[in-house]
């Protein structure tokens, strides 16, 4: 009788591991038989589904990267334009005197000495070297 009862308790020991594994019902929740899971089409589908959220991620990022790039750009343009002494005057209109005439200083400042329009006031010493140096007087003969 233990050996009896020994070979009963070894068939409902198998038959608590055992799975039962009812297709029927794995098919109407959507299985199909397939020899590899990559080739289900729920796992087929999840794999397109991460792609296209991993796709949509890189347009967004890269869109962002953009963005940001732009406005950089934007923002250096405005700094350069603010510091540019050229676009300065030309928003203002302000003109130098050589715009107008091609008159540098140097010229300006021999015109107005032929004209005697000297701006120092009674500098008679500088103008006499001046004359010397530029003059047509020559006192060393």
């Amino acid at each position: 009788e233990v050996e009896a009862e020994a070979e009963a308790e070894v068939p409902t020991a198998q038959a608590k591991d055992a799975v039962v594994v009812d297709f029927a019902a794995l098919e109407r929740a959507g299985y199909k038989a397939a020899r590899k899971l990559t080739e289900t089409e729920t796992y087929q589908r999840l794999g397109e589904q991460m792609e296209e959220q991993k796709q949509a991620e890189e347009a967004k990022q890269a869109m962002e990267a953009e963005e940001k790039a732009a406005r950089q750009a934007a923002i250096e343009k405005m700094q350069s334009d603010l510091l540019d002494v050229r676009k300065i005057d030309e928003r203002i209109g302000y003109k130098k005197r050589y715009a107008e005439t091609g008159e540098d200083f140097r010229s300006k400042e021999k015109r107005k000495r032929e004209r005697g329009q000297q701006a120092s006031a009674g500098d008679y010493v500088q103008e006499e070297k001046r004359r010397l140096r530029h003059g047509a007087d020559n006192f060393d003969s």
